[in-house]
């Protein structure tokens, strides 16, 4: 006999959420990750972008208020030896809720 139960899981970051893409500018690696506080108070966060053999890049987005969406940008230099890798992209908050995802370097 073989029981199976469905749980509801809700991955995700409550009061926030957020897209990246990535690009080629010359020779240099351009991630774009766009954050919309979808909150009722005002949203305090840190960006950050992972790309392998390189450090880890950050950014503060302070104040973002309800409804508001921000765009964090990093430059990734001299970075071809990335195509057709991944970068770990992610979003943390205040309260050290984090959200990270996976980004696709085009070739």
């Amino acid at each position: 006999m073989t029981l199976s139960v469905s749980i509801p899981v809700r991955l995700g970051l409550s009061g926030a959420s957020f897209e990246a893409v990535a690009q080629w500018r010359g020779s240099d690696l351009v991630v774009e990750q766009v954050v919309r506080n979808t909150g009722r108070t005002t949203l305090d966060a840190v960006c950050s972008c992972q790309a392998a053999g390189r450090c880890r890049l950050e950014g503060a987005l302070l104040g973002i208020a309800p409804e508001q969406t921000v765009t964090q940008v990093f430059e990734i230099l001299d970075a071809r030896e990335l195509a057709g890798s991944s970068l770990l992209v992610g979003l943390e908050k205040a309260n050290g809720r984090r959200l990270e995802t996976v980004v696709a370097v085009p070739p």
